[in-house]
């Protein structure tokens, strides 16, 4: 089989990926828009503290992803789409 565009982009090594990313952020995006007014009324934070608290959520998600990748790479442990 030759590589070819169609057939790399028709891998699921390639596109599961971004869909997993998109399938994420979504949910994200809607727990984001369902807490915030609820952290504001019943809470009582202002908008900077409620804010931050979505930043940090983004900032663990973006530190620890590539840490919890490369554990997952150093124990061997077999992916969903992998055909090792």
């Amino acid at each position: 089989m030759t590589l070819s565009f169609w057939n790399a982009f028709c891998s699921p090594e390639i596109w599961f990926p971004f869909v997993d990313q998109v399938v994420i952020n979504l949910g994200v995006g809607f727990v984001e828009s369902m807490l915030e007014p609820h952290a504001r009324s019943r809470a009582g934070m202002p908008r900077l503290e409620v804010g931050a608290v979505f930043l940090l959520w983004g900032l663990f998600y973006t530190l620890f992803t590539p840490i919890i990748g490369w554990v997952l790479i150093v124990k061997k442990v077999l992916t969903l789409c992998s055909r090792k």
